[in-house]
């Protein structure tokens, strides 16, 4: 799951639509646990 937002992150998508399931203002949070994993 954290891939997927921190790819989606890369591309700006989650900025533009969010998933329901990972609002905008948790995809800094999860960018970060996959950068550290």
């Amino acid at each position: 799951m954290t891939r997927r937002v921190a790819k989606r992150v890369r591309k700006g998508m989650s900025l533009m639509e969010p998933a329901p399931e990972e609002p905008q203002m948790d995809y800094e949070e999860e960018e970060e646990e996959d950068l550290a994993d």
